[in-house]
């Protein structure tokens, strides 16, 4: 049975691309990398070889800046928050850079007090925040689980190409079992087919994703995306559906039995408890596939969150500065929109104040979302000392990009980037996404302020959002935001930060269809995502809940445990010659251990340091009863790997990981359908490739294990008539097993049955 706790995905998005979250370049020359990619299945073995030039074209920093503020967001107000779900979140901040980068809205670019781009970065952060809510709250895409969905909060697996391999597995094992075997109906569900899928069409697509974004990438008139890179959703959404269909959906069986159907393979095979336990596996699998959706678009939410204090004067103009710190001997006017640095690191965690201090946990499920707006973030600025002659919310502001001109734009007053993106040196810039050091824009020493003040309001989405489920608030620390107000001097203000908290602002809400209004900019407010009721999942649902068929299966270990991750998290292929570094960590703290032994297939190595590998052709021995024959079959299979436990520090396990591996396979049926009729003179088995749909060159036909000829063409044999079945929906009866091998390929076992002798052809 396929392992569900298997390793691995890098700390950073991986060896093609450097390690980080924030890619500040963003630049033209990615919005043009060569590849004309695609969806379709039998592209993907072109596109492998085109991945790097596509990951080099991105110019990434500021090494897991994003990801290490979300982390210490979540774990601030939920200590015993699941490592598993954090790294998944991650996933969701780190692709907000690479599926949305060239999308404004997603990072405050390009923002002014009268543009519009603030009121368009806010919807953003409320669409990625609603919808992650509402499919978070979903178990199977349809139904609703009892409040959140069990496997949001305690994920299986660290990577969704770990989650994909374990359901194709699963399809593999489901289909090999004398439960779906002895039922057509199971046949016409595909279970290999599904599998195969999985192992053509999507897992060599990700290459350089490897947690793919289900957002649809933005495709430009030439036919490349603005990122360079595939756009998976519809492959991501496929596999989805393809699992739903597999667990809800009806299937028949066919001729001439096809008036007894079945709602979902669960309902088929009574009484064979090795087929409903893979049915459970299934099921589990599921609500995780629906979880990594709410996962990724609360990561957009997120990162969206922490680039407004990265990308903005916010921290500036609230601690009564006129702006960062830059080069005042080659910044012309530098004494308008320049300043000091802010005096040393925050004195405490709430040395700035926010939209949402003074407010409980409990209040925040339906405050933050209008609450954090450009018109609450104004309200806050301008209850400070004016620093400039008008209201402080006049100059909000985040920097021009990409800054192209020796100046910023006639209504920026920064760039981005000191020093604009031509490398000029006569921009002042304005993000804060890196630590301060040698060599530095001077803006970046204002980093730490950003940084915490970035983590304060992520954590209060994070809070809002799990309050907002009815078993989320046991969760959290008690009323983790419970009144926090900022305390401790702010530098330049001349007043305590207590003294002039941030008021309550009364929002109101534009009705729906009403956009604020906006001046021509590059900024351009999205479609909106509307759900009925914003948050409102403190009450129940009164329809029927969706709950697991086998909750034992969620059970873990309760000792100490890890769990894997490995760089490059992706496909293989074999005889390929790679790098590859395996990380363990602490299953509970989430803290990395080094130097536990490591070993893939017969190569070793220790978590925490790269080691040389070459990747060796993977295959499994699949064996069931057939017909009441015993049959086997080699089949292609991930690599299997293990982080060792010598010194016994964690008997709960967990270091199991896996290598996916690429590997054709076949497609091997009966032409005509699964059908046979004993008084035919023959039959033809087919034999495809699964990526191609061409016969395969080589294809045999193995009877009872007995070579009988080749495929694709006529084979004279006759099959035995089997008794007459007692009634129309009786048992089927199995013939003898045939296998059909080619070389390079996995063995395929054809699913057939032979029909009494004397029943009617089917009409044409």
């Amino acid at each position: 049975m396929a392992t569900t706790d298997r390793g691995s995905r890098p700390t950073s998005v991986g060896d093609l691309v450097e390690g980080s979250t924030d890619v500040t370049t963003k630049n033209a020359a990615a919005k043009h990398a060569p590849g004309a990619w695609g969806a379709r299945p039998r592209l993907a073995w072109a596109l492998l070889a085109l991945a790097p030039t596509v990951a080099l074209a991105f110019k990434v920093i500021s090494p897991a800046n994003h990801e290490n503020i979300t982390m210490n967001a979540i774990r601030s107000v939920m200590p015993g928050a699941d490592p598993m779900m954090i790294n998944n979140i991650q996933q969701g901040v780190v692709n907000t850079d690479l599926t949305h980068f060239s999308e404004t809205e997603f990072h405050f670019d390009n923002s002014t007090a009268s543009n519009g781009g603030f009121d368009n970065g806010f919807a953003a952060i409320s669409d990625m925040a609603l919808q992650a809510h509402a499919e978070a709250m979903m178990c199977d895409g349809s139904t609703p689980c009892d409040s959140v969905n069990p496997l949001f909060v305690n994920p299986q697996h660290p990577s969704y190409r770990e989650l994909l391999e374990s359901i194709a597995e699963t399809y593999m094992d489901l289909s090999l079992t004398d439960g779906c075997l002895g039922e057509p109906a199971c046949w016409s569900a595909d279970l290999a087919g599904r599998a195969t899928f999985i192992y053509t069409a999507l897992l060599p697509m990700l290459v350089v994703d490897q947690d793919p974004d289900p957002d649809t990438v933005t495709v430009l008139p030439n036919g490349l995306t603005t990122n360079g890179l595939p756009n998976l959703a519809p492959l991501v959404l496929a596999a989805r559906q393809q699992l739903d269909a597999a667990l809800g959906g009806t299937f028949c069986r066919p001729w001439p039995y096809q008036q007894l159907c079945f709602v979902g393979i669960g309902s088929m095979a009574p009484g064979h408890a090795d087929f409903h336990l893979d049915v459970g596996r299934l099921e589990v699998l599921q609500f995780e596939y629906q979880a990594y959706f709410a996962w990724q678009h609360l990561g957009h939410a997120m990162h969206t969150t922490e680039d407004f204090f990265a990308h903005s004067n916010y921290v500036e103009l609230v601690s009564c500065r006129k702006g960062p710190p830059c080069d005042a001997t080659r910044i012309p006017g530098a004494a308008a929109i320049c300043d000091t640095p802010l005096d040393g690191a925050p004195a405490s965690w709430t040395s700035l104040p926010l939209p949402t201090d003074g407010r409980s946990a409990q209040d925040l499920v339906q405050f933050f979302l209008p609450s954090f707006s450009q018109a609450a973030v104004n309200g806050v600025l301008n209850a400070q000392p004016r620093v400039f002659a008008d209201d402080n919310s006049a100059h909000l502001q985040t920097g021009n990009f990409p800054c192209l001109l020796q100046s910023p734009d006639s209504s920026f007053q920064y760039c981005h980037t000191g020093g604009g993106d031509t490398g000029v040196t006569t921009a002042a810039g304005l993000n804060k996404d890196k630590a301060y050091g040698a060599g530095e824009e001077p803006n970046h020493q204002n980093f730490d302020w950003a940084n915490l003040t970035a983590t304060r309001e992520a954590a209060a989405l994070f809070t809002s959002f799990m309050y907002s489920f009815v078993d989320g608030p046991p969760r959290l620390a008690t009323n983790p935001l419970a009144g926090t107000a900022p305390v401790g001097p702010r530098p330049s203000c001349g007043i305590s930060v207590a003294a002039s908290a941030s008021p309550r602002v009364t929002v109101q809400v534009a009705p729906v269809g009403q956009p604020p209004a906006l001046t021509p900019t590059r900024a351009t407010l999205r479609p909106r995502i509307l759900p009925g009721a914003p948050l409102a999942a403190s009450v129940k649902p009164a329809f029927a809940q969706r709950v697991l068929s086998h909750p034992e299966l969620l059970t873990r270990d309760p000792r100490p445990r890890i769990f894997v991750k490995i760089a490059p998290n992706r496909a293989f292929r074999p005889g390929e010659r790679v790098s590859i570094r395996v990380d363990a960590f602490d299953a509970r703290t989430g803290e990395p251990v080094a130097g536990m032994p490591v070993s893939v297939g017969t190569q070793r190595g220790v978590t925490g340091a790269p080691f040389a590998l070459t990747v060796p052709a993977a295959a499994s021995s699949r064996c069931t009863i057939h017909g009441g024959e015993r049959v086997c079959i080699a089949t292609p299979a991930a690599l299997a790997g293990t982080v060792d436990d010598p010194a016994g520090r964690y008997p709960g396990g967990g270091g199991r990981f896996s290598l996916s591996i690429i590997a054709p396979r076949l497609q091997a049926t009966i032409l005509g359908g699964p059908a046979v009729t004993p008084d035919a003179p023959g039959f033809t088995v087919s034999a495809v490739d699964s990526a191609s749909g061409k016969p395969v060159v080589g294809a045999e036909v193995l009877v009872a294990g007995r070579l009988v000829g080749p495929a694709n063409k006529p084979l004279a044999l006759r099959l035995p008539s089997p008794p007459p079945a007692p009634s129309a929906v009786g048992p089927v009866a199995l013939g003898p097993s045939i296998v059909v091998r080619a070389p390079g390929y996995g063995e395929q076992l054809v699913n057939y049955f032979v029909v009494p002798r004397g029943t009617p052809m089917p009409p044409h």
